[in-house]
């Protein structure tokens, strides 16, 4: 398979498998990572650079944030606090 070079910092990516077989990329330098969708872009990618998903190593993309609450769990409450452009200039005024 052809080394896909990272979009951000050039590295080379690896590249992986989802679940469902999808393959996804992850730079291990400025972890950067890229995901390929539908079934034109799976093909795509395929032939360009001629991985498949027999024998690469599955993983989840990592997910960023909190983790989904359980069945029957209410969803975690936002962080409290100000937004909006009022707030920002309380708080560069100190108030």
């Amino acid at each position: 398979m052809k080394a896909t070079p990272c979009p951000a910092c050039g590295a080379d990516m690896t590249v992986k498998a989802q679940k469902n077989g999808k393959p996804w990329l992850g730079c291990s330098s400025c972890k950067v990572i890229t995901l390929v969708h539908g079934p034109d872009g799976v093909k795509r990618f395929k032939d360009r650079t001629g991985w498949t998903a027999e024998g690469a190593p599955v993983a989840a993309p990592p997910a960023g944030g909190a983790p989904a609450p359980k069945a029957g769990e209410p969803a975690p409450k936002p962080a409290p606090g100000p937004v909006g452009h009022a707030a920002r200039k309380a708080a560069r005024r100190g108030q």
